[in-house]
């Protein structure tokens, strides 16, 4: 049986007095060169929080290689979904979902390791080029064989893998955060922050207004911090524990300020995320018949906020999976949809406000 207590590695749990040490590790790598030409500290003069930023995501579902054992459920999904937005939504940051994909793989779904590079491969062939890309999968460890809950692959990106059944709150923001560009509050690859952020702009997570983090121990029950390290200076830590990119699980819940500008910038400077950023776009849909295979009511690399209407007769059938999504949709007279057990016809909306 696999023993899972946290993103991945090490977890220390002494439940009698809930006190744990923050010694988890979401197996996300961070190379400094990813920022090199990218402005990380200052707010771009033409990015104003006004406007909501919409980052468009698509899940993917990870089953066994006969469709069966599905790492999750849509319903389930769409619940996580408005967990998210509700985390973000402060920051004025909404996510626009594109749909539901569904991956036959067992290897993929139960044996999925982030370090094996033919397994990496394997899954990022399935990514939408338009999306924040979410795989869903029943199982999800590294080279040591340590199950982790998620993983972002790199920052900033535009795909993470999450473990459903050890999923808990605060873990898919937590990865969506490193796919826009923010890192570990307690972040030590280009120095430690000191207490006294005197060097928060060159060390640490690059944020000055997290406070130095030595992901120590803390109390779950409370989420008041109770480690006793101290920094070169021989100060005292008092990182934030609810933040939403520490290790102080049970207790992550918000981000900064700075950090919203660090994903603005991201979405904005980015190219692999910039391309989420939504546009004005209406599609009338007519005179088409769907029956087999994946369709959408209009190319899935354009169709952004707009409207998408039938205008004549759209009709669906057989084993045909349907996806009609935009800001809005209109079905008007001479749309039809009969498929047979075998396929769906899906109506979303964003859920953006635009």
């Amino acid at each position: 049986m696999k023993t899972k207590i946290s993103f991945s590695i090490v977890c220390f749990v002494l439940w009698s007095s809930v006190i744990l040490q923050a010694q988890i590790n979401c197996d996300t790598p961070f190379n400094p060169d990813n920022l090199k030409g990218w402005n990380i500290d200052s707010i771009r003069s033409t990015e104003g929080y006004a406007t909501a930023k919409t980052v468009r995501v698509v899940f993917h579902i990870l089953r066994n290689d006969d469709g069966s054992n599905a790492a999750a459920t849509e319903a389930y999904i769409e619940g996580e979904l408005t967990k998210i937005r509700n985390e973000y939504q402060p920051w004025n940051i909404c996510f626009a979902l594109l749909g539901f994909t569904y991956i036959n793989n067992t290897t993929l779904n139960t044996l999925m390791n982030s370090n094996t590079s033919a397994h990496r491969t394997a899954l990022f062939a399935y990514d939408w080029s338009n999306a924040l890309n979410i795989y869903c999968h029943k199982e999800l460890r590294n080279n040591n064989g340590t199950g982790l809950i998620g993983t972002a692959y790199d920052i900033p990106n535009t795909h993470l893998s999450i473990d459903i059944p050890e999923n808990f709150d605060g873990v898919l923001s937590h990865e969506i955060g490193h796919c826009l560009g923010l890192l570990h509050t307690f972040e030590t690859a280009i120095g430690n922050e000191l207490v006294n952020g005197s060097n928060c702009s060159t060390a640490g997570d690059l944020v000055c207004d997290t406070p130095a983090d030595p992901n120590g121990n803390f109390n779950s029950s409370t989420c008041v911090y109770t480690g006793t390290t101290k920094d070169a200076n021989n100060q005292s830590y008092n990182p934030m524990v609810n933040n939403l990119m520490s290790y102080y699980f049970f207790c992550m819940t918000i981000f900064t300020p700075n950090q919203r500008t660090r994903m603005y910038d991201t979405i904005a400077g980015v190219t692999a995320i910039g391309n989420m950023t939504m546009q004005t776009n209406t599609a009338n849909i007519s005179n088409k018949n769907y029956t087999t295979g994946t369709w959408w009511g209009a190319s899935r690399n354009t169709l952004n906020v707009g409207n998408i209407a039938s205008a004549g007769n759209v009709n669906s059938s057989g084993s045909a999976d349907v996806y009609f999504t935009s800001n809005q949709v209109r079905l008007k007279p001479g749309f039809h949809a009969y498929p047979n057990s075998n396929g769906k016809v899906r109506v979303l909306t964003y859920g953006c406000q635009f």
